[in-house]
């Protein structure tokens, strides 16, 4: 069975990028005119990913307007932020159909082929 779907989370509260992270959650950080989650999900698309979710809390409705840009793209919204393992917990909830999946963060670029996948 291989992976087709990727969670990124994107719960963070922003707290370490300063007076920025309180206004543009970090993932939603422009670069070469897309954002950083965009960038993310479009390197992983490139290599056969077709299924994408992510969760939100800080500043959670700035994330929505990728619903229309990005196909099959799912957001988990956490009105209480579950931390790293509660989040997985409530994707799993969310999808049980959802087997294998891929945990990448936001802000980290990956440069890999479809080979060395």
């Amino acid at each position: 069975m291989s992976i087709d779907s990727v969670f990124i989370p994107c719960a963070g509260k922003g707290t370490r990028m300063g007076k920025m992270g309180k206004i543009i959650p970090k993932p939603l950080w422009p670069i070469f005119d897309i954002t950083l989650l965009e960038f993310q999900i479009n390197f992983f698309k490139s290599i056969g990913f077709k299924n994408f979710y992510i969760n939100t809390h800080h500043l959670s409705n700035s994330f929505h307007s990728l619903k229309d840009k990005i196909e099959n793209f799912s957001i988990l919204e956490e009105p209480v932020l579950l931390g790293s393992g509660g989040s997985l917990h409530n994707l799993k909830k969310s999808f049980p159909g959802l087997e294998r999946v891929l945990v990448a963060n936001p802000d980290v670029f990956y440069n890999l082929s479809q080979e060395q996948w």
